[in-house]
């Protein structure tokens, strides 16, 4: 492990490429004396208040904390991958002698070193801080510990996202300062998130009592973390490795939904013991599970398109006759890996508390629900995949008409006939209006529209299999 780090030419050429020593120590002790110096010039200005304005400071160094891990960090790795890529450095990389493994962990950390030296600064000034506002040490270290192992979940995901998508900081980082900006108000609509986001679990980091909290309550997230964080890592290898492949494979992408329903699960299931306490109140069980259902169908989603990209270079692979049936890719047909997806998304039911819903009639529908909607997006993205290697645009414009736009016309037929703001037939065409119906029965028939859901199913396999220009396509990519 220690060779990993130490002795890695990726990571070494990453840390000189963004100054080497030079810039690296210039920079973290110009912010050590910086900062440094504002924490003396503060606290000696009004001796009196001295300890408030220091625990103030401490809170403050976390935030710094934060910002230098999590958001700069991510911003160097993102940026030393996607100069690699755009360079075609990647490629020469690729002929090196270096385990992928060793690429992968040498882009990460070699970028985010400059980062790591500011922590490293920030943890130091924060122990005076701490010291002298007579906080508890045991606070301090602990939060770093939290902040410290979520970054590092954070990167093996921006890792994973950068060698796949150019727009790496707008999915990973963008969605993670608004959860946090808002106050972790999310995790009361998807309690998963604050499992996953450790910083703000309890107290928050930001509060003294954290040093209060038994750690074991950071068992399970740090598994959970560690999870998908590890899939994650796995799928930056596999995309390194070989550019053709898609980062999450059929495996991968089912495994990675498991971890999700996982996840969700847990939140749902013990919201008190690892949500946001200074939010007031428990969140709705029924509302939880759907919009919980909602991710889980998104990361369907993602199961879907690499079932299809598998079945897409299979086929493609299949009709060169100059490659051996030995050599050629194995993977998963399609309809039994969406058959897979269904059923771990319809696990997620049974997570709700006694009484909020009726779990074995919700998992039915959940699997009805992922199984139409995976079948529609998997066609959708072979047809797709047999004129061009890209189909992430049809399918975002896809889940957006047909998840939103029987909604909103339901809505307003209905305004518009009698007032009634209650969910119609109409709506329920869509997935979020079918799994309401089935958690508010009262409000619509959810069979009509998981039916109307198979059909979309039926015409995007139509429009692939009866399309004549699909066997003469489908160009390596």
């Amino acid at each position: 492990m220690a060779s990993i780090l130490t002795n890695n030419a990726i990571g070494s050429a990453q840390f000189h490429l963004n100054g080497g020593w030079r810039n690296t120590l210039t920079v973290v002790c110009g912010y050590a004396v910086v900062i440094g110096g504002l924490i003396v010039v503060t606290a000696s200005l009004n001796p009196s208040e001295a300890r408030t304005i220091l625990s103030g400071w401490t809170k403050g160094l976390l935030v710094l904390q934060i910002a230098a891990l999590v958001v700069y960090a991510s911003h160097r790795i993102i940026t030393g991958i996607r100069r690699d890529l755009g360079g075609q450095m990647i490629e020469s990389h690729r002929l090196m002698p270096i385990p992928p493994l060793h690429a992968v962990v040498g882009y990460v950390f070699g970028a985010a070193s400059q980062s790591i030296w500011l922590a490293v600064v920030n943890f130091s000034l924060g122990g005076f801080t701490t010291q002298f506002a007579s906080l508890p040490a045991q606070y301090w270290l602990l939060a770093n510990v939290v902040i410290a192992t979520f970054a590092v979940f954070v990167w093996a995901i921006v890792a994973a996202v950068a060698l796949t998508s150019r727009g790496a900081l707008f999915w990973v980082i963008g969605p993670l300062l608004v959860y946090l900006i808002s106050g972790a108000a999310l995790a009361r609509v998807v309690p998963g998130l604050s499992v996953l986001a450790t910083p703000t679990q309890g107290v928050s980091v930001f509060d003294a009592r954290l040093a209060s909290r038994p750690p074991e309550l950071y068992a399970v997230p740090l598994l959970c973390q560690g999870m998908i964080g590890v899939l994650c890592l796995v799928a930056a290898v596999r995309k390194y490795r070989r550019s053709e492949d898609a980062a999450l494979g059929p495996l991968l992408s089912l495994a990675l939904l498991a971890a999700v329903v996982i996840v969700c699960a847990i939140g749902i299931r013990w919201e008190g013991d690892f949500g946001p306490s200074y939010l007031y109140g428990s969140g709705n069980a029924a509302r939880q599970l759907i919009a919980s259902t909602y991710v889980v169908l998104l990361f369907a989603t993602v199961a879907a398109c690499a079932l299809a990209w598998a079945d897409a270079l299979a086929k493609r692979q299949a009709a060169r006759r100059n490659i051996p049936p030995t050599v050629r890719r194995r993977t998963i047909p399609p309809v039994i890996g969406l058959l897979l997806a269904a059923g771990i998304a319809a696990s997620l039911a049974w997570s709700a508390p006694t009484g909020a819903v009726e779990p074995a009639t919700v998992s039915r529908y959940t699997a009805g629900i992922v199984l139409a909607h995976g079948l529609a997006i998997c066609y959708l993205a072979r047809w797709m995949y047999a004129r061009v290697d890209r189909a992430a645009l049809v399918v975002i414009i896809w889940i957006a008409v047909v998840w939103l736009a029987p909604l909103v016309i339901d809505i307003v037929v209905r305004v518009a006939r009698d007032g009634s703001e209650d969910l119609g037939t109409l709506g329920t065409l869509s997935p979020i209006g079918t799994l309401i119906a089935v958690v508010h029965p009262d409000e619509a028939d959810p069979r009509i529209g998981l039916l109307g859901q198979f059909a979309l199913a039926l015409l995007t396999f139509a429009l692939y299999r009866f399309d004549r220009s699909r066997s003469g396509a489908g160009q390596q990519p």
